[in-house]
């Protein structure tokens, strides 16, 4: 059976790049366990469309990083 200091050497081990995935799971696991039933809507069919159409973008060099300075540059990026 795996300990908490298993864990947490595991977690450590990883590059920060794969952070945002084991906490994407540990999340995945709260909730089934109910214990964030307030987003559990982030794990509806709809919604995870949506954030694999984001990633499919993203991949493809469809999106912009826009800071508070350059906010008028990014609205013109979108057409707005």
């Amino acid at each position: 059976m795996a300990t908490h200091e298993m864990v947490l050497e595991a977690v450590n081990s990883l590059p920060d790049e794969r952070i945002n995935e084991v906490l994407g799971f540990i999340s995945y696991l709260q909730w089934r366990e109910g214990l964030l039933e307030d987003q559990s809507w982030f794990w509806s069919p709809a919604w995870q469309a949506r954030i694999r159409q984001g990633e499919a973008d993203i991949a493809a060099g469809r999106t912009k990083r826009v800071t508070a300075e350059d906010i008028e540059e990014g609205l013109d990026w979108l057409d707005v």
